[in-house]
């Protein structure tokens, strides 16, 4: 377990740069805790798909929009990955990429 507190987390994420989140995230994806990662993530994926069948869409629309919201981020993290990974290579081959836009 980390030594780190949730208020220490907190500060961590606050003062780190989008480039920062960036390298580190293609770093952890090349590392040996990446598989782990993306099977603990599955298996939340597999959850919240099966709680998703067992709602009733009539009766249960906040929750069936909380588990979509689930699912929909559950399934970004590989894909932001894979472009952070193309941009690196493009930028690293002279190709110019547009800069995103910043966010808070």
């Amino acid at each position: 377990m980390s030594n780190t507190s949730n208020e220490d987390l907190i500060n961590m994420i606050s003062a780190m740069s989008n480039e920062e989140m960036e390298s580190l995230l293609l770093d952890l994806s090349g590392s040996q805790f990446w598989p782990a990662i993306l099977k603990y993530y599955g298996q939340r994926a597999e959850l919240a798909k099966n709680s998703l069948m067992t709602l009733d869409p009539f009766k249960d629309q906040t929750q069936m929009a909380r588990f979509q919201g689930l699912l929909a981020g559950i399934t970004d993290l590989q894909t932001m990955v894979a472009m952070i990974d193309e941009k690196k290579t493009k930028v690293e081959a002279g190709v110019e990429v547009p800069e995103a836009k910043k966010t808070k």
